[in-house]
């Protein structure tokens, strides 16, 4: 923990995101942080980020590193809107992350991603980071908190307070056929996931989804971030009208009652 109480959460991502590019810069990947909270190598994701401030100014900082994916088992267990994604739109979604040794020349271990991860957060802090084993007190608590807690079978088979729901649009346009996959919870899109034959990049679609997520689904937030994401960037989906987009997602909130 560190006294951060100066600092946004966005300072934070950015600051210890370093250590994670240094690491990965030592075998040779180049990889770069991009808002809000990614890791992306070639445009394509590598890194998750996530942080939570406490009160007192301590932070925690988390990060989700892909070492190596398996697409088709993840769409299968996690609750996104991948329920009826075809096998051409799986292959579109893997293709916009990658993973440490997709990027390595050499097969890499989890062992020796953390020592490279330890030794980037050294580099890229000028500190020495020194292993310390825990406690006897500090192994206590952790049991206890597992027991009354974590191994509880309230806690195992818990369900979110607000839960989600899951829609998919697709339409024929000039551009080609868009497909709209999205996860929506309290009128929020929690996740959405765009595919197509369309003509754009990786890194265009990517970053639009990006700055969709946890946007509330009205007509004018999303215009704004659809027409904000094509004035940000030098690339866009060819031939595609931004209303059309929005009017998909629009379409895809009113399959859920939304609107």
């Amino acid at each position: 923990m560190k006294e951060l109480k100066n600092f946004s959460t966005r300072k934070i991502f950015e600051d210890y995101a370093r250590g994670i590019i240094e690491a990965l810069s030592l075998l040779g990947i180049q990889s770069a942080f991009r808002q809000k909270n990614d890791i992306l190598v070639r445009g394509k994701k590598i890194a998750g980020l996530a942080a939570c401030v406490q009160e007192n100014g301590n932070a925690l900082f988390h990060a989700s590193i892909l070492l190596d994916i398996d697409t088709r088992l993840m769409t299968s267990v996690l609750q996104i809107p991948f329920e009826k994604i075809s096998d051409k739109e799986i292959t579109e979604v893997d293709d916009r992350l990658t993973t440490v040794n997709r990027e390595s020349k050499e097969k890499v271990t989890i062992d020796r991603l953390k020592r490279l991860l330890k030794t980037g957060f050294e580099n890229a802090f000028q500190m020495k980071l020194h292993n310390e084993p825990l406690t006897d007190s500090e192994i206590s608590g952790i049991k206890t908190l597992e027991r009354k807690r974590y191994l509880t079978d309230e806690w195992i088979y818990q369900k979110s307070l607000i839960s989600s729901e899951t829609t998919a649009v697709r339409k024929k346009t000039k551009a080609g056929m868009i497909n709209v996959h999205m996860a929506v919870m309290n009128n929020v899109i929690k996740d959405i996931i765009i595919t197509g034959d369309f003509f754009s990049t990786t890194e265009f679609v990517s970053a639009l989804e990006r700055r969709l997520r946890w946007k509330a689904i009205d007509r004018e937030v999303i215009a704004k971030v659809i027409k904000g994401t094509w004035s940000f960037s030098q690339d866009s989906i060819s031939e595609l009208n931004p209303e059309i987009l929005t009017d998909c997602i629009l379409e895809g909130g009113n399959k859920v009652g939304i609107g």
